[in-house]
């Protein structure tokens, strides 16, 4: 997989999902970092959250 895989991609560990009434919940913040000299400003720009669908 390493191989495969760009220096610019992350790959996140699998976690268990939350679930809320046995229905998985997916929670997500989108960052940005800020165009300053030292990069180290981050912003967060979107948030997203879903339940999912019953049976899947």
């Amino acid at each position: 997989m390493r191989k495969s895989v760009k220096k610019n991609n992350i790959i996140q560990q699998y976690i268990p999902l939350a679930k809320i009434n046995k229905q998985p919940i997916d929670i997500r913040v989108m960052l940005q970092r800020s165009a300053t000299p030292e990069w180290t400003i981050w912003t967060i720009t979107g948030k997203a959250a879903k339940i999912a669908s019953p049976g899947t």
